[in-house]
């Protein structure tokens, strides 16, 4: 069962993903603040890290800096979710170590398969 990380600050979006997650299988942690990622991605030792971009408290790029700066974390993949399709923003959040940037809306197949390519062989589900 993969363990997903998410940190959206947005209610509707932050349930919608987690329900779709655990339909298919996953042990989802939600968290509303970025100021929570590194200790309970610490603790959980999620499979994979879904972060908003644009967050309340600390950005989506900079939490992907402190946690490929984290020896302990940084092989966890992070994709950024973002309801932005600037270029710019895919640069810089690619150039903050991200493994993928992905856009909202989205269709649930296609973000499905590339959340799954992101998840480590032994974790993805069929």
């Amino acid at each position: 069962m993969p363990a997903v990380l998410i940190v959206e600050d947005n209610p509707a979006n932050r349930d919608l993903l987690e329900r779709r997650l655990q339909r298919v299988g996953c042990r989802v942690v939600s968290l509303s603040e970025g100021r929570e990622v590194l200790p309970v991605a610490e603790r959980e030792r999620p499979d994979l890290i879904i972060l908003d971009m644009r967050l309340p408290d600390i950005d989506g790029l900079e939490l992907t800096r402190r946690l490929k700066a984290h020896a302990d974390l940084r092989a966890i993949p992070v994709a950024i979710l973002t309801a932005s399709v600037r270029e710019e923003d895919a640069r810089l959040a690619y150039g903050a170590g991200c493994d993928a940037f992905l856009t909202k809306p989205f269709v649930w197949a296609d973000l499905w398969s590339k959340l799954q390519a992101l998840l480590p062989p032994a974790a993805r589900t069929a």
